[in-house]
């Protein structure tokens, strides 16, 4: 059986860690392992991979959001923070709200780490005059973060 996309970065990381340790250590002087020839290969070894899939029809949800957690998941996972006596409950609701706001938002960790109170806002959708029913939105600006990096600023919101 073929090693996959996944399989093949851990052995590039490794490689590439050992290379690092290496020259750190001074017994090793050639060029960084990570060339023009290994990202070929890896780019072509993922479109390989994608291909495959739709070759063989493989449900491309699995292990994505929508493979996820269903309806009864959130709340179970929700409710856990009100029944977890172990920690302080404010702490508990902190990291309610950050689970949920992660799953909704689909933030990236350092989002949210880094994010303050400020940064989130409540709007409401606007209602028409015949057949609308008042919808609340949570909102959060953020920015900070990897993809930010020029400074601009990235909205994302759940209803």
């Amino acid at each position: 059986m073929a090693l996959r996309y996944e399989s093949n970065q851990q052995y590039i990381k490794a490689v590439i860690d050992l290379y690092h340790n290496q020259v750190a250590a001074g017994v090793n002087s050639h060029p960084h392992p990570r060339g023009q020839k290994v990202n070929t290969w890896r780019k072509g070894k993922a479109k390989h991979n994608r291909d495959t899939l739709r070759e063989n029809f493989t449900d491309r949800g699995v292990g994505t959001l929508q493979g996820g957690y269903d309806y009864d998941d959130m709340v179970a996972v929700s409710l856990y923070f009100f029944t977890n006596s172990d920690h302080e409950p404010v702490a508990e609701m902190r990291n309610r709200a950050s689970i949920l706001i992660h799953h909704m938002m689909m933030l990236r960790g350092e989002s949210l780490r880094f994010a303050e109170f400020a940064d989130l806002f409540g709007i409401n959708f606007p209602e028409d005059e015949e057949n609308s029913t008042p919808c609340p939105v949570l909102a959060f600006h953020s920015d900070f973060g990897k993809t930010l990096a020029n400074g601009n600023r990235m909205y994302f919101a759940t209803i």
